[in-house]
């Protein structure tokens, strides 16, 4: 996506992505009925409105952040949800 869209968005192609990635992580919390993905695709869209505003240097260290909240997480979450469901 960087490739095609780098002059469009200039500088702006991170907080676009973690748009993407927090619309995803709403409609797939939405669709499983788990709110987990929904809270962090919201937090998500919070940091994508301040990627805006900071500097571009900051940008891989929020996409660290980015992954730990949207990734990682919910899914040890999940695993250790299912694992007392017996799913």
């Amino acid at each position: 996506m960087g490739f095609f869209f780098w002059n469009i968005f200039g500088i702006s192609l991170f907080p676009v992505m973690f748009v993407l990635l927090a619309i995803w992580l709403i409609i797939t919390g939405a669709i499983i009925r788990y709110k987990s993905f929904i809270i962090s695709g919201l937090l998500i869209n919070i940091i994508a409105y301040i990627a805006f505003f900071i500097d571009r240097e900051f940008h891989p260290l929020m996409l660290t952040l980015v992954s730990l909240l949207a990734l990682v997480i919910p899914g040890f979450i999940l695993k250790y949800s299912a694992k007392d469901n017996h799913v």
